[in-house]
Parts: C-alpha cells; structure tokens; sequence
C-alpha cells in the first residue's frame, strides 16, 4: 500500500510485472521533510491465480535525492537488446528525469539501482513523461515551466533534448500537464495546460498544427488521449469541480466538441484509450469514481463502474491483459480491477478482445457452422486496420444415412429451383390428392403458381364463384368494396430533423499525415493574418 504512479511493463515477457514510483502528490511529497525522503521505485508483480490481494515486491531502490513522482512511462526501447524489459522513464520533482534498466533492478533485486541517466530537463516540476508507442527512442516530457520537450534516448546515458517548435510558445505562463502521442501519425504530439489550451505539435515540420480551448471556457485540462485507430480525434478531460467533463474533439472541425460527457461529479483526473478496444475509454476523478466509457455512435455511454471508496488520480489500462487496470488512489494504494467482471447489466456491447478468428460449433440434426476470417482480404489489407471479411458455412454432419439419398434428390430439386415440380412428384408418389399426405403436397405446390389461389377452393372441395353469389347477396353489394375504408386524411409532414453536419470519411495514414501539414499550414496563415 504506498501512494505512487504506475506503469505496466512494455515487454510481452513479463506481462504481470508493474513499476510504481512514489508519488508527489501524496501528502509525504506535498509537505516535504523526512518522509519524503522515502522515495522509491518499487517493482511489483500479481498472479490472479493466488488467493489474497496483494502484490508481490521484487525489487525497490531509492530515487535520487528522495525526489517523488509526478509521472512514470515504461517503453520498449531496446528490449530485443541490452535492456530486456525496455526502458524505465520517471518524471521527479526539480524538473528531473530519470531513466532506469528495470531488468537489472528485478535480477539484482535491487542490489543495483539500474540507474542509466538523470537530469534537469524543466525548470519546474515535470508532470508527465511518455515513450512513443511506434518509436521507443523518443520520450515526450511536459512540467510546470510550460515547456514541453522530446528527448532522444538512442544513447540512453547521454539523451538529446529538442523542443517540439521552434518559434510558438503556446502553453507559456501555463502549467502543462499531460502529453499524448498520436498512435497513427508518429510525428504528431498533443497536450494540455492549467489554463484550458490543448496544442497539437507536427515534430517534422517543427511547428504547431493548431491549439484549440473549451468553448464553455473552462480551465485546467488534466489529461490528454489520443483515438487509437482515427488519427484526428483526441479526447481531452477537465479537471473542473463545478463542470467536469470529457469531452472528444475532432481536428477537421476544432470550433466545437463533437462528443461530450460529464459523468462525473467533480474534477476529472485521468483517462486512458484502451489500445485492444478503441471502443473503451477509462476515466477517473475526485468524486471516487472510476468508470469505463464505451464510445458509441451517439456518444459516449456507461459501460462499466468500479467499486471503489477513494478519489483515483491515475488510471491506465495492461498492455497485454484484457479488461485488467490500475488505479492510483491519493489514501495509499495501488488497485488492480478487471472490468469484464463488472459490466452494467444494461449495456449491450461486447468488449472486442471476446473476438475470436474461427470457430466450430455442432447443433441439433447433425448440422454443423463453421467460421473463420478470409485470408485474402487478411492479406490484401497488410495488416492495416480496417473493415474485416469473414465467411461463415454451414454443413450437414449426416446422422441418419438412409436418407442421404432423399436429401441429395432434394438438392437437386432446390438447386433447379423446381419446386412446383418437386411438389407434383410428392403428390404422385403419396397417391394423389385422394390421400391426405397427397393433399398437402399439392396444396403446397399451389403457392409455386402463378395462379395457385385461384385454384385453392376447387382443390379444398368448394366452389368459388358459388360462394361469392351467396356472400353478395347477404351483404346486399359485391365482397370487398367496404374493406378499404374510407380514403385516408393527408398527414402533415414532419419536421426535418437537424442532422449533425458529417466530418467525413475516416482518413488513412498517409491522408492523415497530408492534414496535419495543410492545417499547420492553415494555423500559421492565421497567425500572421491576425498579427497584422
């Protein structure tokens, strides 16, 4: 039980195993002292398998200078080389970053500190750190100096530092904090600051892409995700106790929100994009709630609660465990909680790791479906996400095998799509219309005419213009020209309903990557214009 930031471990070898970094905003780190100087990186592990709750401690070292957390990135660089379980990045207090080997800690059990590098990247505090899902060499920090930086760690010993913009100075007199890599566009980074401006920055053309600020003028944006699967959205939380909301914002139309929700009671602290179901968005606040969204066409709708009894500052779901988060809570701890297990009895939807590629199953009757994904379209797509094709057969497994030769007679007959003449050889071979079998043979063979109602009292032993003789003279006019009714009263025409103005088709990688320079373009111009 301690108070500390967590990260999951990148590499797929150890699934299970979690850093946490002692946290700043724990009371210890706020009012300094003794305590604080019990700063520590702590590597745990779990094994759901176990009875009890908690985590296993391997390995925990002290932090230089007994500086606290604010945040914690666990990336994969060089993990098919020196560094196993990839890179370990700290954001500290001091504007400090530090880097660590969390291989080394774990083997030594903390014998070795696994220290490869620390510094001062920012003149404040550094709010939050995170490694590139595409490109492990390059780490986004942001702090309260209102500065955000990258830092190349290809020489992790010695990392480079470079600014994501040469000229704008977007988020200068604020405190960023939070900072998100775009997971389709890799040069595209996105965060938010204190007074309410989100930034998008083009890393290859060094310059701002466009900021954008609340509409309903509120402050403090705490977090920032990006969609993992449509480059151009991004959601963004609030931090606001007296309207908190999250609200998902689209880059082809940055004058409103497209999609907002508040949910929560009080300030919004953290949210995470689940990567396996970009469906599900995470979200946690100070009202002691934490609650997973799904992102429907309308908006976004209750999926999930879970339980919990105190405010969660953090919130990030397991690289490699679907449905499992963790959840950093300011009285002490650390949680894990499954989400598959606490779904609202109302929602409807099916969490997309529930997928499976193919499938088998026997019915009754000796009938058998079998489904699978088509490898060409696999193939075809390179391994891009995008619309899946599937194909799904139905087989008969024969149980009874003195009527396979009955049946194939009736594939065939299916297959002519002779059913009129099927029916008349039924007919024939029950005896005719004299036995009852024979009947309705024939009486099924009628809906296969063109004319088959017409017959269908003669057959039945009736006679049809007989019957309508007596009905006329019953009704005292011809049968029929009361079932109408009389003519129906024109009804007013409804309202047209105002339909959202479409954004348009979904962009691909490349299209994407053309939007961000037009709109870098596009926000530049403006610039100078108004600057005129």
């Amino acid at each position: 039980r301690r108070t500390a930031t967590a990260a999951w471990c990148s590499a797929e070898a150890a699934p299970t195993l979690l850093a946490l970094g002692s946290s700043a905003s724990s009371a210890a780190g706020i009012v300094g002292g003794d305590a604080a100087a019990e700063a520590t990186l702590d590597l745990v592990s779990f094994d759901l398998a176990k009875p009890g709750q908690d985590m296993d401690v391997l390995a925990s070292i002290r932090t230089e200078g007994g500086r606290r957390f604010s945040s914690i990135s666990w990336g994969s660089f060089g993990a098919e080389g020196p560094y196993q379980y990839g890179l370990l990045a700290g954001g500290l207090q001091d504007g400090v970053v530090s880097l660590w080997n969390p291989h080394a800690i774990v083997n030594s059990r903390g014998a070795d500190a696994g220290l490869i590098y620390s510094g001062q990247v920012h003149q404040g505090n550094v709010n939050c750190v995170e490694f590139h899902p595409m490109k492990p060499s390059l780490l986004a920090t942001c702090g309260t100096d209102g500065e955000v930086n990258i830092l190349n760690v290809e020489n992790p010993m010695q990392p480079e530092v470079y600014k994501p913009s040469t000229g704008s100075r977007t988020h200068e007199g604020s405190e960023v904090l939070s900072c998100a890599w775009n997971r389709k566009v890799p040069h595209i980074l996105g965060s938010c600051s204190n007074k309410g401006t989100t930034v998008v920055w083009d890393l290859k053309q060094k310059k701002e892409v466009i900021s954008f600020r609340d509409p309903a003028s509120r402050l403090r944006c705490s977090d920032v995700a990006w969609n993992p699967e449509k480059p151009t959205q991004l959601v963004v939380a609030y931090d606001d106790d007296r309207q908190p909301s999250m609200q998902m914002w689209d880059l082809r139309n940055v004058k409103y929100p497209f999609k907002e929700t508040a949910g929560h009671s009080k300030g919004i602290l953290g949210i995470s994009w689940n990567v396996m179901d970009p469906n599900l968005i995470m979200s946690c606040g100070k009202d002691n709630r934490v609650i997973c969204w799904f992102n429907g066409s309308v908006g976004l709708e209750s999926f999930c609660e879970v339980p919990t009894t105190q405010a969660n500052f953090e919130v990030k779901w397991s690289p490699f465990k679907p449905g499992l988060i963790s959840a950093a809570s300011f009285n002490g701890s650390v949680c894990l909680h499954n989400v598959q297990t606490q779904q609202n009895s109302g929602s409807k939807y099916c969490p997309s790791w529930y997928r499976r590629p193919c499938g088998v199953g026997f019915g009754f009757g000796g009938k058998m479906v079998a489904f699978g994904e088509k490898k060409a379209a696999a193939a075809a797509a390179g391994g891009q996400a995008g619309p899946s094709s599937s194909w799904c057969h139905t087989l008969v497994v024969p149980n009874e095998p003195e009527i396979v030769a009955t049946a194939d007679l009736f594939e065939q007959w299916r297959a002519q799509r002779s059913y009129q003449e099927f029916c008349h050889d039924r007919t024939s071979k029950c005896g005719g219309t004299g036995v009852h079998d024979g009947l309705m043979w024939e009486l099924m063979g009628l809906q296969f005419e063109d004319h088959g109602r017409m017959r269908l009292p003669a057959l039945l032993g009736f006679d049809q213009e007989r019957i309508m003789q007596e009905a006329e003279r019953f009704l005292g006019k011809k049968p029929g020209t009361t079932l109408g009714g009389p003519p129906p009263e024109e009804q007013p025409a409804a309202e047209q309903a105002t339909v959202a103005k479409s954004l348009g088709p979904e962009l691909q990688e490349q299209e994407a990557d053309d939007f961000f320079s037009r709109l870098a373009e596009s926000t530049e111009q403006q610039k100078a214009a108004d600057a005129v």
